[in-house]
């Protein structure tokens, strides 16, 4: 299809609408008829464009709010000097996105008993602010007063009490809040990122009901994994639900738009990715790691109803797993971009190593949970590797020795 045209799925994303709305729209005369091509149906991005300009016509029975999201849309995009219209449709490889970025949704609060003083991050973190603060005052007031006065002892006991606050702030946003990340990046564990529980399966392949598994992280601790398999989409909406939850208190339910996360996630928003997004949050759900002190559900409260917001309660003991030690960081962006599957799965790999040391391949087989013979993960191994280089994760020199073994280094 020629790139001055957007087709269906596209429009659909832009005006956060689905192919059913468009059809109606076209139905009453809210949007012009589009072109076919095959088995798909565009529209000319200068017949939007003219028609739209012209505040008159089909596109002025659309509502307001689409409107301007389709201005917006046409004057940001500069069509045409886009490449191949499918590298922005979403009619891409299983996993991979359109390279724009869509902000993951913000939490909408809906737990009655909610209460900012107590539930929000900011809250705790100002009361700090205002803590050490006030202790660097006092403590230039006692050191001005004279020594062995009543006047010293009461400023330095008053510091003490301060001091005992602020450790008590600290400990409650270490115990009961996901660690600190902004809205563009993405954490999890380095307990987990370099195992198979979010494995590299291909979507086609029949999903396993349910799946147990251990293994020893590096600090020697056995892990074990209990639930439904698990793969690498599944790791990628845990980890937004982990972004969107990230300054509420654990426990607390928060509300949030399945359009809105399926729109940031995949690009487009329609029945099937409704459905799609809350199969994956009750696989989450269902999901249970279990240390040698506790057991933590990946997700422990989901509420889906057919109208209005979805929610989800996060299990208290989630902090453990994501600690100061084992928090890794990655750019939801450029996640984003990585195709599911072995390079989204060495991706999290590459960021929980403080290095890399040369690797056997069947080793990496067997962390990221490939099921498939080893000649031919040794090529798709190859092929990701070369993604990567791309995407400057890891230095193009890397190559695989005649033991087998990878050697790689990591761009820093």
């Amino acid at each position: 299809m020629s790139t001055k045209y957007l087709t269906k799925t596209k429009l659909a994303a832009v005006l956060i609408g689905t192919k059913r709305t468009l059809t109606n729209y076209v139905k009453s005369g809210g949007l012009p008829v589009p072109v076919r091509f095959g088995r798909d149906v565009g529209w000319s991005v200068n017949v939007l464009r003219v028609v739209l300009e012209a505040e008159q016509g089909s596109l002025n029975a659309l509502p307001e709010s689409m409107r301007l999201r389709l201005r917006q849309a046409l004057s940001d995009l500069e069509i045409q000097s886009l490449k191949e219209v499918e590298s922005i449709t979403g009619f891409v490889s299983e996993g991979a996105t359109d390279n724009q970025y869509r902000p993951l949704p913000e939490p909408i609060f809906v737990d009655d008993l909610f209460n900012p003083e107590h539930d929000l991050r900011r809250s705790h973190l100002e009361r700090l602010k205002v803590c050490r603060s006030v202790i660097d005052v006092v403590a230039t007031e006692a050191r001005q007063a004279k020594n062995c006065s009543i006047e010293k002892n009461e400023l330095w006991n008053e510091i003490t009490a301060l001091r005992f606050d602020v450790e008590h702030h600290e400990n409650i946003l270490a115990e009961n809040f996901i660690h600190l990340h902004s809205s563009s990046q993405l954490v999890g564990s380095r307990e987990i990122f370099p195992t198979p529980i979010f494995n590299i399966r291909n979507q086609k392949s029949p999903r396993k009901r349910r799946v147990e598994l251990s293994f020893t992280s590096a600090d020697g601790t056995v892990v074990k994994y209990e639930g439904p398999e698990l793969r690498q989409d599944d790791g990628l909406v845990f980890m937004a639900l982990l972004n969107i939850a990230r300054d509420v208190r654990v426990g607390t339910t928060v509300g949030f738009s399945a359009q809105t996360l399926c729109v940031s996630l995949w690009g487009y928003y329609d029945g099937a990715a409704r459905s799609r997004l809350k199969a994956m949050i009750c696989r989450l759900q269902e999901a249970m790691l279990q240390f040698p002190t506790f057991r933590v559900q990946l997700v422990q409260r989901f509420d889906f109803p057919k109208r209005g917001l979805w929610a989800v309660g996060l299990d208290a003991d989630i902090v453990r797993l994501i600690t100061k030690k084992t928090v890794v960081w990655l750019d939801f962006e450029q996640r984003l971009s990585l195709p599911n599957g072995i390079s989204s799965w060495l991706y999290t790999y590459i960021r929980s190593q403080t290095r890399l040391i040369p690797t056997k391949v069947d080793q990496l087989r067997r962390l990221s949970g490939s099921e498939g013979a080893l000649d031919g993960f040794r090529e798709s191994l190859k092929n990701a590797m070369g993604v990567l280089t791309g995407a400057q994760l890891v230095d193009v020199g890397w190559y695989i020795d005649k033991h087998d073994m990878l050697h790689w280094q990591k761009i820093y």
